[in-house]
């Protein structure tokens, strides 16, 4: 079928060499922006169970977070903070806005607690579930 096939591609980039060195990356871009990020975390930590296709980093005294997919280079911020956008994108990350990460993708039929529908561009690549 193809969304097994599809589920099994991304279970293969999620533990490629690209998941640990994206979160390093941006640590350090963040780091050189003066942000102030608290070491990378995984999904799976944060939430306590399960496991997903990022990580997250906390930053700034306000306690921001932004999400690093282990997929390639992609970050998004719920606050979308232009001064860590701008530190990502300088960084060579792909910033994944609002607009971007709501457009749906279909026919991939990736698992997603107890179903197949399509899920939207964010969902995939800030993937997680227990």
């Amino acid at each position: 079928m193809p969304g097994d096939r599809t589920a099994a591609a991304l279970a293969a980039l999620a533990f490629s060499p690209w998941r640990h060195q994206a979160k390093v990356w941006a640590a350090t871009a963040l780091t050189a922006a003066g942000l102030a990020p608290q070491p990378p975390v995984s999904c799976a930590e944060v939430h306590r169970q399960g496991d997903g296709t990022y990580d997250v980093i906390g930053y700034g005294e306000s306690g921001g977070e932004v999400h690093i997919s282990t997929l390639g280079r992609f970050a998004a911020d719920e606050n979308d903070d232009p001064a860590v956008r701008g530190a990502l994108e300088s960084a060579g990350f792909r910033w994944i806005d609002p607009a971007v990460g709501s457009i749906e993708v279909i026919r991939l039929g990736v698992y997603y607690f107890g179903r197949r529908d399509p899920l939207d561009v964010h969902r995939l690549l800030f993937y997680w579930q227990d």
